[in-house]
């Protein structure tokens, strides 16, 4: 298959991801606390899989361009710097505005989209360590992580413009 170059910022943040595992794993020697003679990489290995198994999954399902209803609108607050329908999502829009902003490729609807890309897998790779810490058992985040990953509400929300993968992350942490 030929690259396209909508396909390049895909590209690149799966990049940016595994250079920061890989800066993760360097960092991680042993702080006070860990298991003694785990990395950061190795204490946390589910999550990280976890996480970046979402982040993958969503960016290669991610909505490509502007999006009807909502999610236009936030695609369009957070290019302008505008303000949403009531309530505002004023987190939110500053968020997707400094996303949009600060990052110089692509399409300012494909970042709003990447955003809640990101987002969501922060929030799975969250709920894989909780589920984890309460039950001490690494297969039963995986299991909840994976679940919560391909359900569709969530999915569906993951790879467009919309404020429920902040709402979901907020409520995991």
């Amino acid at each position: 298959p030929c690259l396209l170059p909508v396909l390049l910022p895909r590209l690149i943040l799966i990049g940016m991801a595994l250079s920061l595992a890989g800066w993760l794993y360097w960092l991680g020697k042993q702080p006070a606390g860990w298991q003694r003679g785990k990395t950061l990489i190795a204490a946390h290995w589910p999550e990280i899989a976890c996480g970046a198994a979402a982040l993958i999954l969503y960016l290669f399902t991610l909505a490509p361009g502007v999006l009807a209803a909502d999610a236009g609108e936030y695609q369009l607050v957070a290019a302008e710097w505008g303000v949403a329908h009531p309530p505002g999502y004023a987190l939110y829009t500053l968020l997707a505005g400094g996303f949009v902003h600060l990052i110089p490729l692509a399409s300012a609807a494909w970042k709003v989209n990447a955003l809640s890309a990101i987002l969501s897998a922060l929030g799975i790779a969250l709920l894989v360590y909780t589920v984890r810490q309460e039950t001490g058992s690494p297969a039963a985040g995986i299991i909840s992580g994976g679940l919560l990953m391909v359900s569709a509400s969530f999915w569906m929300s993951a790879t467009q413009a919309s404020v429920r993968p902040l709402t979901a992350l907020f409520a995991l942490l």
